[in-house]
């Protein structure tokens, strides 16, 4: 409980209150947001394998890995990552050594 000098009320800890509810409802919509990105992101990546003659059980192991792959370097962010198709031809590309 937080103490007001001029109420006995608790009227002093509403704005901490209040910042940490707002604080807490914009990193549940930032989660949100990455996850719905990242999800676009392995099906667009998925879909690129697939183009490329994968099966879709395969294609969709190679974009989980491919993300990994790109989290790892670039962060947890999907929004900093490269295209996905761009990280799907670059993985393949190395299929042939």
């Amino acid at each position: 409980m937080t103490e007001n000098t001029t109420t006995p009320d608790h009227t002093a800890a509403r704005p901490t209150w209040i910042g940490r509810c707002v604080a807490a409802a914009q990193a549940l919509q930032s989660g949100a947001r990455m996850r719905r990105l990242r999800a676009d992101w392995l099906r667009q990546c998925k879909d690129r394998y697939m183009r490329a003659g994968c099966t879709d059980e395969v294609a969709a192991e190679f974009a989980v890995t491919c993300a990994e792959g790109q989290a790892a370097i670039y962060g947890t962010d999907p929004a900093r990552w490269d295209p996905p198709a761009e990280a799907a031809d670059e993985d393949m590309s190395y299929w042939g050594d």
